[in-house]
């Protein structure tokens, strides 16, 4: 039988609050959990930032939908350590776990929203949901508003969390052991428990752009034309002034701009020009973009800011666009996702990068090629890439036969003269005597026929 989560939570935070002398964050870092964000010095300016509204912006928009759409691409691997090689493998409980965390959301849904809680919040709490055997079987991102760290005055990591029905968690609070959590931060400026978001850095160029542009659009809702200033030869009362003006404005404005107006008693209509400063009101909202993509370390061409700069291999833009935006939070997610789960040292989970950096057809080939000329890969390494089946004798690198190894130029170069050319060939073994001719033969039985006469007449003599 599964012990419900939210029993389990609820007996914890109890325990906690009787237990233990819990402490919030102390400092300025305590208002990054809040909806409404201040910037440095914000209190003695009276000024505050809206999320919601900074959300707006176009650029600042872009940029976080960017970041989170192209690392919610990245599906997960559980990788394992086999004979020095990280090789992917399987598990009865964390390869279901990555591929759906929980009941309301796809792993790629789930990744989307863990890194845009880290660039709206700069913090992302996952809350573990276990069994009965107190393995993980589901993953819930709370809201990071409605979560606060707690240290215990012994250094110890506590979370309190209001309500989330959908997390399982009913109690209007509770007080959760960081074991349950798992806490990734980026730009932890003021405490290691407290990340930063971009906004901090990009929050007066966003809001200055959102400013910029209701400019526009009431300057565009009125046909682009600028303000105009009625005048009269001799004093009128501010009823009258504010009847002549409602005249006009009903007359003459928003839609009905660009009418013929008649005007009596001598009354003139002045047209205020566009100065200079306000011509430059593009240039300057241009400008507010470009701050917003370099709070996020994102390149300005990849949300339209800027034209991309001409370069032979697009790859190379692409793998721009990674080093500067996205490395550390993909780091970030498969160390905290290491951490959290309480993986052995032998086994990570690896985000799969190539979904994002998968070059054309024609640069795949051509690097598929130098690394199997190079011995790196084997053909059948390649054709898996490619999702093609393997091909018989292409499981091993090959190398050219004129290649020699380290070992075979270093007994080369041990001899006293290790380039001659003319050193003599061994002998070979000796060649077995031609089969006599019969001429031969017939000459050899007539000696043998001659010595034998010759004995037998010396011995006849002496006897």
């Amino acid at each position: 039988m599964r012990l419900l989560p939210a029993s389990f939570r609820r007996i914890v935070a109890t325990w906690a609050r009787k237990a233990l002398d819990l402490r919030p964050i102390d400092g300025s870092a305590r208002a990054w959990t809040t909806v409404v964000e201040s910037f440095a010095g914000a209190w003695q300016q009276d000024v505050t930032i809206d999320r919601i509204e900074v959300s707006k912006n176009t650029t600042f928009f872009a940029c976080i939908t960017l970041r989170a759409n192209d690392i919610g691409k990245m599906g997960a691997k559980l990788m394992r350590l086999i004979d020095g090689i990280w090789t992917e493998a399987t598990h009865q409980t964390l390869s279901p776990l990555l591929r759906r965390p929980n009941s309301y959301q796809t792993w790629q849904q789930f990744l989307t929203f863990w890194v845009l809680q880290l660039d709206r919040f700069g913090n992302c709490y996952v809350l573990l949901e276990r069994d009965f055997r107190n393995a993980v079987v589901a993953m819930h991102i709370l809201d990071a508003c409605r979560v606060e760290p707690l240290i215990t005055p012994n250094g110890e990591v506590y979370y309190r969390c209001s309500q989330d029905d959908l997390a399982g968690i009913t109690d209007v609070q509770v007080v959760i052991p960081a074991t349950e959590i798992i806490h990734d931060r980026v730009n932890c400026l003021f405490h290691p428990l407290v990340g930063i978001s971009p906004l901090w850095a990009a929050n007066l160029p966003a809001q200055g752009g959102q400013n910029m542009l209701r400019h526009i659009a009431t300057f565009f809702g009125n046909m682009a034309r600028p303000s105009i200033i009625l005048t009269t030869p001799g004093e009128i009362s501010p009823d009258q002034a504010a009847e002549i003006k409602l005249a006009w404005t009903s007359g003459y404005g928003g839609a009905n701009a660009g009418k013929v107006a008649v005007l009596g008693d001598d009354m003139k209509a002045t047209t205020l020009t566009m100065d200079a400063e306000s011509a430059q009101l593009i240039e300057t909202l241009k400008l507010t973009d470009e701050k917003i993509c370099t709070a996020f370390h994102v390149p300005p061409f990849m949300v339209g800011v800027k034209d991309a700069p001409a370069v032979a291999n697009s790859a190379l833009l692409v793998e721009q666009y990674f080093r500067t935006a996205l490395q550390t939070i993909v780091e970030g997610i498969e160390n905290t996702l290491d951490l959290g789960l309480d993986l052995a040292a032998d086994v990570a989970i690896e985000l799969d990068v190539d979904a994002l950096l998968r070059l054309d057809q024609k640069a795949r080939y051509e690097a598929y090629e130098i690394g199997i000329r190079a011995s790196v890969l084997a053909p059948n390494e390649a054709r898996q890439r490619e999702n093609l089946k393997a091909a018989p004798g292409g499981e091993s690198p090959m190398s050219q036969q004129q290649n020699y190894s380290l070992a075979a130029l270093a007994k080369r170069d041990a001899k006293e003269d290790p380039f001659a050319t003319n050193t003599p060939k061994p002998a070979g073994p000796a060649l077995p005597a031609p089969d006599p001719t019969d001429e031969q033969v017939a000459d050899g039985q007539k000696l043998i026929a001659a010595i034998v006469r010759a004995r037998l007449a010396i011995t006849s003599r002496a006897a």
